[in-house]
């Protein structure tokens, strides 16, 4: 991950410590989103008191820290980062049991997306699959290249199944046990 490279404008833009509304401005999130981001840990921060007042707080932040969170966030991984690696291993661990070969059906199980989204995941090329009569087959590893991908690891609105499996994949990636 060369950070350096891939937000030389920001770095150049923003000091080496910046504050919550920086934050919010860089990753483009509301001040909830930035408060819970902190609150949980995944951004550590210091609060410092306003001398001449008290009850104004400012966060002071590390700009490298925001600038992995935004990678993270727009899955900018290379396929060959640690990261991506552990996904792949992790993905085809959970998936070992099905079939090479997979129908709507099958995907439906493991994804807990309905088939109208897999079948546009198809149609837009993101998924690859092909058609026997009326059934679109898809193979295991094109599958998994797919669910390791951007986009549908950006995803908005996630499936219950999907929001579990990324918050078991974080705790296996952070913990690093398969």
């Amino acid at each position: 991950m060369n950070l350096e490279n891939t937000y030389a404008t920001i770095i150049g833009t923003y000091p080496e410590y910046i504050n919550q509304k920086q934050m919010m401005a860089i990753c483009g999130i509301a001040q909830k989103t930035a408060y819970n981001i902190m609150k949980k840990g995944v951004i550590k921060s210091t609060v410092s008191c306003d001398p001449s007042n008290p009850l104004i707080r400012q966060h002071r932040i590390r700009l490298m820290d925001v600038l992995e969170l935004l990678y993270k966030r727009e899955c900018r991984e290379e396929a060959d980062s640690d990261f991506i690696i552990t996904m792949r291993v992790f993905y085809e661990q959970r998936f070992k049991k099905h079939p090479d070969l997979l129908t709507v059906k099958n995907i439906e199980e493991m994804t807990g997306f309905r088939s109208s989204a897999i079948t546009n995941w198809i149609n837009r090329h993101g998924l690859f699959a092909f058609k026997r009569g009326k059934m679109f087959l898809i193979p295991k590893t094109g599958f998994l290249e797919f669910v390791i991908s951007p986009y549908y690891r950006r995803i908005k609105n996630k499936s219950q199944l999907q929001k579990e499996a990324m918050q078991e994949f974080e705790k296996v990636f952070d913990g690093g046990a398969l």
